[in-house]
């Protein structure tokens, strides 16, 4: 994405969820939305930068911004508690 004026947001999304994965064969890790590190080019400013920012839904009887059964954050290939979540504190 290229912006050349100031804009209150730009979005990108990078997603696959169909998997084949033949008889054989292993795959170590599949995810459904990766969003790879943000990269900046040109001499604009950015003021912030977020992964993931997901606005809660309005259009609902109840509205949830993220669900998750297995949450897990700051770790990698661990497997949180059933039905919990797992912090990475530093």
């Amino acid at each position: 994405m290229t912006l050349s004026s100031n804009a209150a947001s730009s979005n990108a999304l990078n997603t696959s969820p169909t998997f084949q994965v033949n008889t054989g064969v292993t795959l170590d890790l599949a995810t459904g939305i990766r969003v790879n590190s943000l990269t900046k080019t040109g001499s604009g400013t950015i003021t912030v930068a977020i992964g993931g920012y997901f606005l809660a839904p309005t259009i609902g009887t109840n509205n949830i911004s993220l669900y998750t059964d297995n949450l897990n954050c700051g770790y990698s290939f661990v497997t949180p508690p059933i039905g919990g979540a797992l912090f990475l504190v530093e």
